[in-house]
């Protein structure tokens, strides 16, 4: 049909689960923490979800639980993902200096109000983040050598990069609720890119393993809240 709007496609996924504390409370070093078995169950499920989609492009941060996520989704595709540095997660900062009497409140509030200034869990600011993630993944979407692209990152940088789709910033005007954009491990994004910039949502958080999330239902940071044991 002439006239028609071509679009690209970006099929963007949060990475598998991966445990990120010992079994007495003690964080791992987040840039090395693999898959954990149910990580990788999640991505095999994803992996036959999006098993019939040609993709011509992979990308994922330099954290290596987006690249073994897309090495799985992947499967025998020969195409191996491209790492940016720049999409890794936001940094939090020591967990031992949040005073245990709020805990709850900053883990499971840390999107509720999304400012600037605002710190991830004492770490990095909201602001320097977007300014970090933004421009990189613009940089990738702007690139006119791709057609169908499995991007696969985090939980943090998915809602920056959805927020953005709807036109929602991080200014200073007014704090920002990320956390109502749930990204549930290897969880799936459908986002079609124009030509001119505009951006079609289609789809976002479907779970393959849990289709009407039946089995999910603590969030993201309630999970991560649940791991955590502060050290005496």
């Amino acid at each position: 049909m002439s006239g028609t709007v071509r679009r690209r496609r970006i099929y963007l996924m949060r990475h598998g689960a991966v445990t990120y504390f010992d079994p007495d409370g003690k964080p791992f070093r987040s840039d090395t923490v693999p898959l954990s078995p149910k990580g990788v169950a999640q991505a095999e499920a994803a992996a036959q979800a999006l098993a019939g989609i040609a993709f011509d492009r992979a990308l994922t941060s330099s954290l290596p639980r987006t690249w073994q996520t897309a090495r799985i989704v992947l499967g025998d595709r020969p195409l191996q993902p491209v790492e940016v540095a720049e999409l890794r997660e936001i940094r939090s900062g020591r967990l031992r200096e949040i005073p245990e009497d709020e805990l709850e409140t900053t883990f499971t509030q840390a999107f509720a109000a999304v400012t600037p200034a605002g710190r991830f869990l004492n770490g990095e600011t909201f602001g320097s983040f977007s300014e970090r993630i933004l421009p990189a993944y613009r940089a990738f979407c702007t690139d006119p050598t791709w057609t169908t692209a499995l991007v696969v990152l985090h939980g943090a940088v998915n809602r920056l990069i959805l927020g953005d789709a709807l036109g929602i910033h991080v200014t200073a005007d007014r704090p920002i609720a990320f956390g109502a954009i749930e990204q549930d491990p290897a969880c799936i994004n459908v986002l079609d890119l124009a030509a001119d910039g505009s951006v079609v949502i289609r789809l976002v958080n479907y779970t393959p393993y849990s289709v009407l999330e039946q089995e999910i239902r603590p969030t993201t940071m309630e999970e991560l809240l649940l791991g955590y044991r502060p050290r005496s």
